[in-house]
């Protein structure tokens, strides 16, 4: 808590755009600080993950760097929406212009916006749309409410002439001022999908949001959210080797569960892999491979283990626990466990996953 701030601080102060390699240079020290030098066992995109997400939510520079200038283009876009001056043409070459246009276009590459006009592009006075940059009709047009492109739809679909004249009070001799803005449109790939709405969540955010108000920490979070590179492959790996769906990827438990989940501990298949010296059988029975899922589920002396677990929580809560790995392994919902028995249930199982945690050398000694 005490290192972000100064960070933040120069990074308001100073609107720079980081370029890939500054921002693989600091994470690489956060990586070496955290790992101590040694080889990480843990990506950090990861590891920037939200708890709810399955990561330990380490600061993503880019996404606070990013943060930082959306302040700035709250201001650009709400003073154009209210007719105000907001870009000068004679600083247009200003580097802090340049900087925050280059973090747009970065942000709106990690919402799928690439290669697509966003639905905040503005009508009047954009040079990519040469009729609307000297006073024509579209500045009259931008006074009776069409002012972003995003104002041409009606459900994702551009309305018609008609239907604009209706909507906003047009005159019906602008007809030729709609075929331009159409072929503008429709030019720029502006062309919404139930997938790829006019206003992505972004578009969403800076256009509804009016009080600056913790705005940088809002701004992280919805960042976060947007991005999709994620720890999917990790749960599809639960799915597979239990045969089960829907895991969800929560870390909010102590550091044994957390390796659990990600799947950090390094079996003896893993170990035969580095040293082919190495057996890859399991440590207890000698006979199965030691794959993560056998070593903490399948084994029969591990299974014993897991036995008296259900036979202990059973006694006390007076249920008959099925053996089911989703349930002992991760925490997932069991099936023969009523709402009503959920809450019982999960306050003796963390003295199970306690006894577990102290046999944790257990399982691979």
């Amino acid at each position: 808590m005490n290192i972000l701030p100064r960070i933040l601080y120069p990074m308001q102060m100073l609107p720079l755009w980081f370029p890939k390699k500054n921002i693989s240079d600091l994470e690489r020290s956060f990586s070496k600080f955290i790992w101590q030098g040694k080889k990480p066992r843990v990506k950090m995109k990861n590891l920037q993950l939200p708890v709810g997400s399955g990561g330990q939510a380490l600061p993503n520079l880019k996404f606070y760097n990013w943060a930082c200038h959306t302040r700035t283009i709250l201001n650009w876009l709400h003073s154009y929406l209210k007719s105000q001056p907001c870009l000068w043409p004679e600083i247009k070459n200003n580097p802090i212009i340049f900087n925050t246009v280059k973090v747009w276009q970065d942000i709106m590459k990690c919402a799928g916006r690439r290669g697509f006009l966003s639905g905040l592009t503005p009508l009047t006075g954009n040079r990519d749309f040469l009729p609307g940059v000297q006073k024509s009709l579209f500045h009259r047009w931008h006074g009776k409410g069409i002012r972003v492109a995003g104002d041409l739809f009606l459900d994702n679909t551009l309305m018609s002439f008609n239907q604009l004249k209706d909507k906003f009070e047009l005159e019906s001799g602008s007809f030729w001022g709609y075929l331009q803005i159409r072929h503008f449109i429709t030019s720029g790939k502006l062309k919404p999908t139930g997938e790829m709405p006019v206003y992505c969540d972004i578009d969403d955010f800076v256009l509804k949001m009016t009080n600056t108000r913790h705005l940088i920490s809002k701004a992280y979070l919805l960042f976060c959210s947007v991005d999709h590179s994620g720890i999917d492959h990790i749960w599809r790996t639960w799915e597979k080797d239990l045969s089960t769906e829907s895991i969800f990827m929560c870390n909010r438990l102590v550091e044994m569960q957390y390796k659990l989940l990600l799947r950090l501990y390094i079996t003896p298949q893993i170990l035969n892999k580095m040293n082919s010296n190495r057996s890859p059988l399991c440590n207890k029975c000698q006979r199965e491979i030691g794959t993560f899922v056998h070593c903490f589920w399948h084994c029969p002396v591990i299974r014993k283990f897991w036995e008296g677990v259900a036979r202990k929580m059973g006694n006390i809560l007076k249920i008959n626990f099925t053996k089911d790995p989703g349930f002992f392994f991760l925490g997932l919902p069991a099936k023969d466990i009523g709402l009503t028995m959920w809450g019982p249930v999960m306050e003796h199982l963390p003295t199970s996953l306690q006894e577990i945690t102290f046999k944790g050398r257990f399982v691979f000694e």
